[in-house]
């Protein structure tokens, strides 16, 4: 079933005001935990915050707290994406004073700096992905004529905001996307192939260049709306999480889930709460490599470690 625009606009504007549909299937997940152990930390950004101040928060997993939390200055950011030379980019949709624009996230403070900004660029960046080529690959709202606006597959120039429509499967609504660290592009997305609006969610790949979709696998017997992830995000060793915001059916809200690459079923795994309610952007930060005193105080232990047997072995050789 082909989804029509007058939909497509309906949903896009749900996800942008709050106002989302409820879910008629109650559908059970493996049970959560509070935390994730021996993952990186998380940088994430918000579409509103207190005082017209979106936040940018670093999140420490491992304790379900965040590291710091810092006012932007501005609101609206959409998705977030780690580009191949390691910049944090995130989108600002268009406010009644300023433009869309593009900032870097600077992850170890939380800072911000407007890269930027065009009056001709995407209103919304409701899904993106950062491809190995510089461009960036996403899931639009844009404004088609003087007030009229459509959900449109783009591809763009973040160094100018230049865009270009990509090929894309209408039959699919994007809900989430994410690079693999080999550059592969992952999507989560509803859709149907019944009478109803949705009747399944489910993670594919897909080719940004031909809009070729291959199925993963995910869940199905869905009715009503799905409002899924608010973002994706793959750690450097290759693994897959979704991020939940406050309203995520047939999800638990506030959450952290991790994807089957096999099959695409994400389970639940942590539940942060209330700081991920207005949650839109994710990307894992690197795993640190230990430090130059680390590496030498390890170096001492090993050979204190060590010395006893050096020391025997010596003995025996002499004696």
């Amino acid at each position: 079933m082909t989804l029509s625009s007058t939909v497509l606009r309906r949903w896009t504007a749900s996800r942008l005001s709050g106002c989302f549909f409820s879910v008629v299937a109650v559908l059970t997940f493996a049970p959560g935990t509070e935390a994730i152990a021996g993952l990186p930390d998380i940088l994430t950004v918000y579409f509103g915050g207190p005082l017209n101040n979106a936040p940018v928060t670093r999140f420490d997993i491992d304790s379900n707290s965040p590291v710091f939390s810092r006012p932007s200055g501005t609101t609206g950011f959409g998705d977030m994406v780690l580009t191949s030379d390691g910049r944090y980019l995130t989108y600002r949709a268009r406010r009644y004073d300023s433009p869309p624009g593009l900032f870097e996230v600077y992850p170890t403070d939380g800072t911000t700096s407007l890269l930027v900004e065009s009056e001709d660029a995407p209103e919304y960046f409701l899904s993106l992905a950062a491809l190995p080529d510089g461009d960036l690959y996403g899931y639009a709202l844009i404004e088609t004529s003087p007030g009229s606006f459509a959900d449109k597959m783009l591809r763009l120039d973040p160094e100018t905001l230049d865009y270009e429509f990509a090929p894309w499967d209408v039959t699919l609504v994007p809900q989430a996307l994410a690079t693999s660290p080999d550059g592969e592009v992952y999507l989560w997305a509803a859709g149907s192939d019944s009478g109803s609006m949705f009747a399944f969610a489910k993670l594919f790949t897909v080719d940004p260049d031909t809009g070729s979709t291959s199925e993963i696998g995910g869940l199905e017997g869905l009715e009503g709306g799905i409002n899924g992830f608010a973002d994706m995000a793959f750690t450097q060793d290759g693994r897959l999480f979704g991020f939940t915001a406050i309203n995520a059916s047939p999800f638990t809200p506030n959450s952290v889930y991790e994807f089957d690459l096999q099959t695409g079923v994400p389970s639940l795994v942590s539940t942060p709460g209330e700081i991920f309610s207005s949650l839109r952007g994710v990307e894992f930060l690197p795993i640190p490599e230990p430090s130059t005193p680390a590496l030498a105080a390890l170096s001492i232990l090993i050979i204190s470690l060590l010395r006893p047997r050096l020391s025997q072995s010596a003995t025996r050789w002499t004696g």
